[in-house]
């Protein structure tokens, strides 16, 4: 991604005037080296004259992730919003704006924009997994069995179909029955199922509101469940 950015900067250096170069340079600008204010002012200039409809809805997408990295989680959900309106089927906007639904704790709406979102593109694991990630905050903020139960429901098949976000699934499996009270044993075997999925990524991979992951030994923590498993 780094290398990516480099030669779209070297690109954008050449053509300024090139608002593709712009909106292809720009999610990596703020994903991978943190120019939120900066490549907001650029696509905000660009959007002011340039309104193609394409260009446009990428434009408002990435200006709302520039305003989610900074935590600023209404302003993302209106320029969200904005890119739907040129595309209500944009996918990415759609996904973004569930996130931001779930940041700001508004889990029926997240839910109701993930179920609608995964009809419309059933072959998108990010979005099975974010319908899955809506339903379970739902149940485990409203303290809602059914809920929790719906989201076993809804991921039985998910392992088997894709790869993408497996772990991350496997995990918010894990939680849901830790949740309706399964046994130690059966927590052993849910959580050495999401860890061998890829043992040295899963800090990056596994995300939630209640647990720093980023911070935590998940090697440690794997061979732990293996000596449990061997007592």
């Amino acid at each position: 991604y780094q290398r990516a950015l480099k030669n779209f900067s070297m690109a954008y250096n050449i053509s300024p005037q090139d608002p593709n170069l712009l909106v292809e340079m720009a999610p990596l600008s703020v994903q991978f080296d943190g120019q939120f204010s900066q490549t907001q002012s650029l696509l905000e200039r660009m959007l002011m004259k340039n309104r193609q409809k394409t260009l446009s809805k990428v434009a408002r997408n990435v200006i709302g992730l520039s305003y989610s990295y900074r935590e600023q989680y209404g302003e993302a959900l209106a320029s969200y919003d904005q890119a739907l309106r040129f595309d209500q089927d944009f996918l990415p906007s759609l996904l973004n704006k569930a996130f931001v639904l779930i940041k700001l704790r508004k889990l029926d709406q997240a839910v109701e924009l993930m179920s609608r979102t995964v009809a419309d593109h059933p072959n998108e694991a990010m979005a099975h997994y974010m319908y899955i990630r809506a339903l379970f905050e739902k149940g485990l903020g409203n303290k809602d069995p059914a809920a929790l139960k719906e989201v076993l429901s809804v991921s039985d098949q998910f392992a088997q179909r894709f790869s993408d976000f497996r772990q991350e699934v496997l995990f918010l499996i894990a939680n849901v029955h830790a949740q309706l009270g399964a046994t130690p044993e059966e927590m052993r075997q849910l959580v050495t199922q999401f860890l061998q999925v890829d043992i040295e990524l899963t800090k990056l991979h596994v995300h939630d509101t209640l647990i720093d992951f980023q911070s935590f030994n998940w090697l440690d923590y794997f061979q732990y469940c293996k000596k449990l498993q061997s007592t």
